[in-house]
């Protein structure tokens, strides 16, 4: 059996008003786009030729990715040696010790392209920089401070595994929380 559908009476109507209604939208679509392709580039600062907001997102994503990996890194190390901390595995707490060296490469990675990148702002965009930092400059030295907490700790951790083994291994657990 065949199922026809039968025509409803506002159905011709309906395809009249969208094709209308996308017609009205396709001729904004060109009218904006011709007037926005009138006004020239916008002036910003280049850097080094490349564009200043090419380099910034470049910049900053860099920074993001490896701020993600120093920051799960931990996690994933920590869940590794409790793991083997429990079942007394030797080769879980050797592969948490293998994730917490690279640590060190990765936290001094993450701070240069920390570093790169507010030199970049401060360069490319010092009227708006200079309005944050009128907004943020009591959360300075708190970031700061724990920023250096943050490397104290990870290198506390990395460096006192060998010592804190056997008895010990759970202040080193308690550490790495």
């Amino acid at each position: 059996m065949w199922i026809t559908s039968k025509r409803r009476p506002g159905q011709r109507r309906l395809k009249q008003g969208s094709l209308v209604l996308g017609l009205v939208g396709l001729a904004l679509l060109v009218f904006t786009s011709s007037v926005a392709a009138q006004e020239g580039p916008p002036d910003y600062r280049q850097y080094f030729g490349a564009d200043s907001r090419l380099v910034i997102w470049v910049i900053a994503q860099l920074h993001l990715l490896f701020a993600a990996f120093v920051l799960g890194v931990p996690i994933f190390a920590l869940i590794t040696e409790y793991i083997g901390y429990r079942s007394r595995e030797a080769r879980y707490d050797k592969l948490a010790h293998d994730f917490t060296k690279l640590l060190a490469a990765s936290l001094s990675t993450t701070a240069a392209f920390g570093g790169l990148l507010a030199f970049s702002l401060f360069a490319l965009y010092p009227t708006f920089m200079s309005h944050m930092s009128d907004v943020f400059t009591p959360t300075y030295a708190l970031y700061g401070a724990l920023f250096f907490a943050e490397a104290f700790t990870m290198y506390f951790y990395l460096y006192s595994w060998n010592r804190l083994q056997g008895a010990r291994k759970k202040w080193h657990l308690l550490a790495g929380l």
